[in-house]
Formats: structure tokens, C-alpha cells, sequence
């Protein structure tokens, strides 16, 4: 199941462990609509006016949006469409 997803060649431990726990995250949220699971770093939901993402490093942790300008462009600009 596990393996080099994007791109080609051989992945360190850590790559390894990180293409572990994200899958995990991905299985859960599809079959769940949560990607949180048992020992995995807790996903908090969004939460408007709020806003964290997921900092997917050596570790994982929750961090701020370090492009919000961006973000709150395109968040206009979807919503715009579904008008």
C-alpha cells in the first residue's frame, strides 16, 4: 500500500514515516469525513476567523496560515462562483 507517491526514487525513514501518517489521515477522512485516529497529531477543525494548518515536516504540528492574503482571495473568489 505504501510507497513513493509523487516523484521517483528511494525514501528516507523519516519520508517513510511521514507517507505513513499521512495515508492514515487520508483513510481515515474518507472513510469517516475525520482524518483523526488513533495516535495520530490531532486535526483540529476550521474554524473562521482562526485559521490553522497542518505543518507537514520532520514532525507534524499545527501552525498559522503563513499566506492568508492568498487564502482570503481565493475564499472570496469561490464564493463569488457559488452565488
Amino acid at each position: 500500500m505504501y510507497g513513493y507517491k509523487f516523484g521517483s526514487g528511494k525514501m528516507t525513514e523519516t519520508e517513510q514515516h511521514m507517507e505513513q501518517i499521512m495515508s492514515r489521515y487520508w483513510i481515515n477522512f474518507t472513510k469517516t469525513g475525520n482524518p483523526n485516529g488513533d495516535s495520530l497529531p490531532f486535526w483540529t477543525t476550521y474554524q473562521e476567523g482562526k485559521p490553522t494548518v497542518m505543518i507537514i515536516k520532520e514532525g507534524l504540528h499545527l501552525g498559522p496560515v503563513q499566506n492568508q492574503k492568498q487564502m482570503d482571495f481565493f475564499e472570496k473568489f469561490f464564493k463569488e462562483k457559488r452565488k
